[in-house]
Formats: structure tokens, sequence, C-alpha cells
């Protein structure tokens, strides 16, 4: 992979929007279960090849991995039909994820600030 890593603007696109498409599935990760496994062995060894740097948005600031798996990790957590055996090893990738990158996962149950309804008084 590490060879090939910023080969294909398009195909970096494309990985984008599938990352951030299975990370906001909901109800998909319940019923997929076997996808959902085979999705967090395939991002971890792809996140092991590249740099964090490759993974901002310089316009925006923000890291859509860190915050699609945010989101991915938060309805894990939260979603009670999901089996034990994923949570496990959504609990190592992201274990994992702190040490190599010094993401923080703590708090998932909380909205992130950014993404927050904003109350405006008129």
């Amino acid at each position: 992979m590490s060879c090939l890593v910023g080969q294909s603007w398009e195909a970096f696109e494309q990985w984008k929007r599938l990352v951030v498409l299975l990370c906001s599935c909901d109800d998909a990760i319940s019923k997929w279960r076997a996808v959902y496994d085979a999705f967090l062995s395939v991002l971890e060894a792809q996140l092991s090849e590249i740099s964090e740097d490759f993974l901002v948005d310089i316009v925006a600031g923000s890291n859509f991995v860190y915050q699609s798996l945010r989101t991915l990790f938060r309805t894990l957590q939260l979603n009670e039909t999901v089996d034990d055996r994923l949570k496990s090893k959504a609990k190592r990738f992201q274990e994992r994820l702190t040490v190599k990158f010094q993401w923080d996962f703590t708090c998932l149950e909380r909205e992130d600030d950014e993404y927050a309804p904003v109350v405006v008084s008129i």
C-alpha cells in the first residue's frame, strides 16, 4: 500500500467516501457484522502504512478518518445489538490508533462540539 499512496487522487477520494459511509451506517453494523469485522481489519492494515499528515484536510483542518472512526466507535459502544467480539476488536483497534497517532477516543458517548447543535439567541 505505501508504494501506492498518493498515486491516484480519484481512488483516494473514493476510499474516503467508503470510509465515511461505512462508519456512519448505524443499522448496518449489527446486520452485516462480517463486513464490519473485515472493514476494521483492512482499515487497520491501511492505516499502519500511512502517516497521519496524509489524512488531514488542510483546508478544513480536520482528519476525516479520526472523525469517522469516532462515529463508528460511538455506535459500536452504544448499540446493544452488536456482539461483544466486534466491540472487543474495535476497542483493540482504538488502542492501537491511540498509540500510533495519539488519537483520543475517550468520551465517545458525548457528541463532538463541532457537530453539536448551535443555539443562536435572536
